[in-house]
């Protein structure tokens, strides 16, 4: 996989999981497209069809919140295996995400990779990211790399 779609994939990653966590237990394992377009929709906080960068950035934010940093604002890596809804595929892109290897995510290891999936999937380069431009974009990652990850068991 090729360094854009790595933080594509982790920008997905942060988006679903932050969509999840409000998410009834039965609806967390849904397909992987209803889940994107569920955490992309979650992104437009004005419902106008678009995440804009300002939503977009509020997103990070939100997505940082729901994984829950501990007091030193770390993500222990290791601890996020327990998440429910978090797939073997998620837990990898947030461990590759984790650029200094010291088994932690750092809030600017988040933003950096969140931002790289913004400019990957902005494919016209108008800062906001339609519907279409997430599922484009994930759909070609996907096929680039022939994953479909399952979730944990």
């Amino acid at each position: 996989m090729n360094f854009k779609n790595f933080h594509f994939a982790l920008g997905l990653s942060l988006l679903a999981l932050a969509a999840q966590a409000a998410t009834p237990a039965a609806k967390v394992l849904a397909p992987a497209s209803d889940r994107l377009k569920a955490a992309c929709m979650a992104a437009d906080f004005n419902h106008d069809g678009y995440v804009s960068l300002d939503e977009f950035h509020q997103d990070v934010l939100n997505s940082w919140r729901a994984l829950h940093p501990d007091a030193s604002g770390y993500v222990i890596i290791a601890d996020l295996e327990s998440v429910p809804g978090m797939t073997k595929g998620m837990l990898e892109r947030l461990k590759r995400a984790n650029t200094n290897g010291d088994g932690k995510l750092s809030f600017k290891e988040v933003v950096t990779a969140r931002m790289a999936y913004f400019e990957a999937a902005d494919t016209n380069n108008d800062d906001k990211l339609s519907m279409q431009e997430c599922m484009d974009y994930q759909r070609k990652m996907m096929a680039e790399t022939g994953s479909t990850a399952k979730a944990k068991k």
